[in-house]
């Protein structure tokens, strides 16, 4: 995988992850309640899925991904998969 390459998956998970923040928002989801039940701090949450659209997320690492199942439906989660 050449660099130019990652850079695209990285493009690609972050849309991803707007569209996640979209979702969650659309649902009434709120991220005070994501953080509590993820154990993942509300500044952490809203790094990952940040409230203003234009802002760039912070590319999210398995970690909390792991951290967010359960958290979050099963069908938003899985936004993130290929």
């Amino acid at each position: 995988m050449s660099l130019h390459d990652e850079s695209k998956i990285v493009d690609v998970i972050r849309e991803r992850q707007k569209a996640m923040r979209r979702e969650l928002d659309r649902r009434h989801i709120l991220m005070k309640i994501v953080a509590q039940d993820s154990g993942l701090s509300y500044s952490t949450l809203l790094a990952y899925f940040p409230e203003n659209p234009e802002k760039v997320p912070t590319q999210i690492p398995g970690s909390a991904i792991f951290a967010l199942a359960g958290a979050i439906p099963d069908d938003i989660l899985s936004m993130l998969l290929p």
